[in-house]
């Protein structure tokens, strides 16, 4: 090998020693933890459940029967199951609170119905039921009895029927009924000797008034 020769291959060696292989930075391996589901509900509570808002449901009390659907027939201890004896109260009950109840009660008071058939009035004595009058309109006894009927029809419903002079009419008369298994009641009838004008029921002595409470 000549000296050129010598000196090529050393000045190589020489520049390859010198040089500096440039790299490139090392990839980012660094794992970054994601956040798992539970994760993100640490030191927090759990949401409140829904609160159900809606009120409650409540069953109304079963409504008064309607003065239409209450027994409204005459019969000789009163009216319906009405019956002689009875406190305000329990009548007011058993017609399904249909009376028009008094502010306050007196020795003697006439309550009506406040949606029941007209012409209707039930007398009470000290608070107690003694007596129904039945003025006008097509309210009926058991038997069928009502205003309008003749004399001839009350007598052949009531074939026990005593007639007696009517106190205010001449020509009128009392018809009167007393039930064979009930001796302390009575039903009433006024004609003005024709027809029946009004009639009433109930317990003696409170249904021969004629005045009623007057």
């Amino acid at each position: 090998m000549n000296r050129k020769t010598i000196l090529i291959f050393c000045a190589a060696i020489f520049f390859a020693a010198c040089t500096v292989t440039e790299k490139q930075p090392p990839a980012d391996t660094t794992v970054v933890a994601v956040p798992s589901v539970s994760d993100t509900s640490a030191g927090t509570s759990p949401a409140p459940a829904p609160v159900d808002t809606a009120a409650t449901p409540v069953t109304p009390a079963p409504p008064a029967p309607a003065a239409a659907t209450v027994n409204w027939t005459v019969n000789a201890r009163g009216i319906g199951t009405v019956t002689a004896g009875m406190t305000l109260g329990e009548a007011n009950s058993e017609t399904g609170n249909a009376l028009a109840l008094p502010a306050k009660t007196s020795e003697c008071d006439y309550v009506r119905p406040k949606n029941g058939p007209k012409g209707v009035a039930l007398m009470f004595e000290n608070g107690h039921f003694s007596r129904v009058d039945v003025t006008s309109g097509t309210v009926a006894t058991t038997e069928g009895a009502k205003i309008g009927d003749s004399e001839a029809r009350i007598k052949s419903l009531y074939p026990d029927a005593v007639v007696t002079a009517h106190k205010y009419l001449p020509k009128g008369h009392y018809l009167t009924v007393t039930p064979p298994d009930a001796a302390n009641y009575r039903i009433v009838f006024e004609s003005d000797g024709t027809k029946v004008t009004k009639y009433r029921s109930g317990k003696m002595p409170a249904v021969e008034y004629v005045e009623g409470c007057a």
